[in-house]
This record gives C-alpha cells, sequence and structure tokens, in this order.
C-alpha cells in the first residue's frame, strides 16, 4: 500500500507544480486517482455530522500544522472532504488547488510504515 500511495503523492507534487496548475479532476488523473486510492484504503467509519472540529481544523491547516497531525486524523480530514464531494461539487478540487490536499497525502504518507 505505501508503494502506491508514494506513486500518488509523486504525481500529485508534479501536478503542483505544473505551470498549467489544477485542473479539475476528470480532467488531471492524479486528483481522480488520489480520490479512488482514498476509497480504496482509507475511509474511516466515523460519526461524520456531528464531528465539527474537522471543519474547524481543516480551515486553518497550514503545513505546519499537518505536520503535527496523527494517521486517523489525516485520514478523518480527507475522508470528510471526500464525502463531501458527493454533495458540494468541487470541495476535493479546491482542496488541491489552495495546497491542503497535497499536504495531506504528504502526511498519510509519512505516517505508513514501509512494509
Amino acid at each position: 500500500m505505501r508503494e502506491g500511495l508514494a506513486a500518488i503523492v509523486e504525481k500529485l507534487r508534479s501536478h503542483m507544480s505544473s505551470p498549467r496548475g489544477w485542473a479539475p479532476a476528470e480532467e488531471h488523473p492524479p486528483v481522480s486517482e488520489a480520490m479512488d486510492f482514498l476509497r480504496d484504503h482509507g475511509p474511516l467509519a466515523h460519526d461524520w455530522p456531528n464531528w465539527r472540529a474537522g471543519a474547524d481544523l481543516y480551515a486553518e491547516l497550514t503545513p505546519e500544522r499537518v505536520a503535527t497531525l496523527d494517521r486517523q486524523t489525516t485520514l478523518m480530514l480527507l475522508t470528510s472532504l471526500a464525502r463531501e464531494e458527493r454533495f458540494c461539487d468541487g470541495t476535493w478540487d479546491r482542496m488541491f488547488e489552495c495546497g491542503k490536499g497535497v499536504w495531506l497525502f504528504e502526511r498519510w504518507l509519512e505516517l505508513t510504515p514501509a512494509t
């Protein structure tokens, strides 16, 4: 699993540094691949409607703050944004446009042990 996650992170980093900038997931495979990977390897069962702290945490997210997140919180943030995408089209893309998506996937990779 770590190898697959590392490949996703590398694609996201390359996509982020592209002079074309971010485009919707359907136009750029790395963004949609990240969603598919999360669905296959990361979703957590949780009481999502009552997880109010997640919205506040996401709103104030910085690279320094991401570096302090544990694996569960990282996956909870990613999963909550993937779930939100179903109800608010464009949420997933905006997460990557502002850089937070790459930070969170990089953190997930850091917290994933090598096998």
